[in-house]
């Protein structure tokens, strides 16, 4: 099924696009100790803003209190890693799903 091997792909691509990032954070010296809301809010206090609104007020605000405020909580390492090897793990298990598989020929 295509689709599923699709949505593994897409899932690995932003897998990798979250370690890229991880990458760059650490290259430039930012401070992964540090909590992952206080990181996100030195490099972009808006779109933090602008993320709890969208979540409270559009989508659940139990979702930003019960899940959103304790990862913010973590360090920014273990967040990262969480982000990459989450995504990276559900794209392949959709790949390996969704593999094509080859038809057995049964003449010739």
């Amino acid at each position: 099924m295509i689709v599923g091997r699709i949505i593994g792909w897409v899932l690995i691509a932003l897998a990798l696009a979250v370690l890229g990032l991880a990458l760059v954070l650490w290259l430039t010296g930012a401070d992964m100790t540090a909590m992952t809301g206080q990181l996100w809010y030195d490099l972009a206090p808006g779109g933090l803003n602008l993320t709890q609104a969208i979540t409270q007020r559009y989508i659940h605000p139990a979702l930003w209190d019960e899940v959103m405020l304790p990862i913010l909580q973590w360090p920014a390492y273990l967040a990262l890693a969480v982000a990459v090897l989450a995504p990276l793990t559900a794209g392949g298990l959709f790949l390996a799903a969704f593999h094509r598989r080859r038809r057995r020929r049964i003449f010739g």
